[in-house]
């Protein structure tokens, strides 16, 4: 799917719960993103 593709989308909250189910779906529609979390480690 591409739906996204060329859409820049800021996700906070991206290393769990619905920031994650969010980060997932996105990056599988395209979509570049920007991701903040309070824990760095967590999003490697």
């Amino acid at each position: 799917m591409t739906r996204l593709r060329g859409q820049r989308i800021l996700i906070t909250g991206a290393s769990t719960g619905v920031g994650l189910a969010a980060v997932e779906r996105f990056a599988r529609e395209g979509a570049d993103l920007a991701l903040v979390a309070r824990g760095e480690t967590a999003l490697a």
